[in-house]
């Protein structure tokens, strides 16, 4: 005896609930790029302050959609994102927008007349390179976890 069984609502029904669960970490992992925006700009070390450009250009990003920018200072953040990711991936992004940005987060200039050349001085004591990696890597599973907890709390589970 054979017969056919139809999983098409089982099929919708997992389908959906994959979506929410995407939806859910992808808003999770904004708020915790938003905390990591925020170490890099107010916690040591933070990026030069002297000027705030750079402090104020910062950006957050999860698959191409701004989710927020630098609460203080004087740049301009970036408001598009081209590396929007698929929908099976979840992609946060976090930078900021100045030309000089990379030079001051290495902390030596790449290319010109002073390549190679080492910033000594950074604007302000306690600010200097590594400001956005460092936060990265101290925090990075901070971060992670408290995406996950808000996309368990926000599936309920």
């Amino acid at each position: 005896m054979a017969g056919n069984v139809d999983v098409s609502q089982l099929k919708a029904g997992l389908e959906r609930w994959g979506r929410e669960v995407l939806e859910a970490l992808a808003e999770g992992l904004g708020q915790s790029g938003m905390q990591l925006l925020n170490d890099a700009t107010q916690e040591l070390p933070t990026v030069p302050l002297r000027t705030d450009f750079l402090r104020g250009s910062g950006s957050v990003f999860v698959n191409g959609e701004l989710v927020g920018t630098s609460a203080q200072g004087e740049g301009s953040p970036a408001t598009e994102d081209e590396n929007r990711g698929d929908d099976a991936k979840i992609v946060c992004r976090v930078g900021f927008n100045t030309a000089y940005a990379a030079v001051m987060h290495e902390g030596r200039w790449e290319t010109g007349p002073l390549a190679g050349k080492e910033i000594q001085n950074y604007s302000e004591p306690g600010s200097g390179k590594y400001y956005l990696s460092r936060p990265l890597e101290e925090n990075g599973e901070e971060y992670i976890r408290n995406a996950a907890a808000h996309a368990r709390g926000k599936l309920g589970m």
